[in-house]
């Protein structure tokens, strides 16, 4: 069979509604198109393009992955919050819609205090930190992750979204570096 863009889009849309993959149009076009190396919109602009064999094996190993649930995410290496892409991995949880409800609350309760300092504790991919610090220009973040893998992906999300300058990280167990200090303190060593 010669496949093109067109044949690829309707088999694959019919292949993830059959085993449960919810917005399947949706999720065939990104994973086509991520495969490519295209924008979702060039699907539709080049649907009668033959893809190679080679292009197939890539796709159908992304298939793959998908329909044994792997999130959509951790497969194409990122996800859109806040209007922004973050770089994803396995080594850090996906960023949630919900989530930014909370950069909203944040936003609507310190734009207008000037200059400020923030702490998160478990950065992950740093998506609410480094969003609050695209938002608010006049703020400084620290952050502590207990996963170097992590770390290194937040930094890279830091510099992608300029604002590596004002955001510290320290890689630590925040839990038990708390829980020393409290006990130093009560007993006095």
């Amino acid at each position: 069979m010669n496949w093109t863009i067109k044949k690829l889009l309707e088999w694959n849309t019919d292949y993830f509604t059959k085993n449960g993959i919810e917005s399947a149009r949706l999720e065939a076009e990104v994973l086509i198109a991520f495969s490519l190396d295209l924008r979702r919109l060039d699907l539709y602009l080049k649907f009668d393009q033959p893809v190679s064999d080679e292009e197939l094996q890539k796709l159908k190993a992304l298939i793959k992955r998908r329909v044994a649930h792997e999130p959509m995410a951790y497969i194409v290496g990122k996800k859109e919050f806040w209007s922004r892409d973050f770089y994803v991995n396995k080594d850090v949880l996906v960023p949630r819609p919900d989530t930014e409800v909370l950069v909203q609350t944040v936003l609507d309760e310190f734009e207008s205090l000037g200059s400020l300092k923030g702490l998160e504790v478990g950065l992950g991919s740093g998506c609410i930190a480094i969003t609050l610090l695209s938002e608010l220009v006049d703020l400084k973040m620290n952050a502590v992750e207990i996963s170097p893998e992590a770390v290194a992906i937040a930094g890279k999300n830091a510099t992608y979204h300029g604002v590596n300058k004002r955001l510290a990280v320290k890689q630590e167990d925040f839990l038990k570096s708390a829980l020393a200090q409290a006990e130093s303190a009560q007993y006095g060593f």
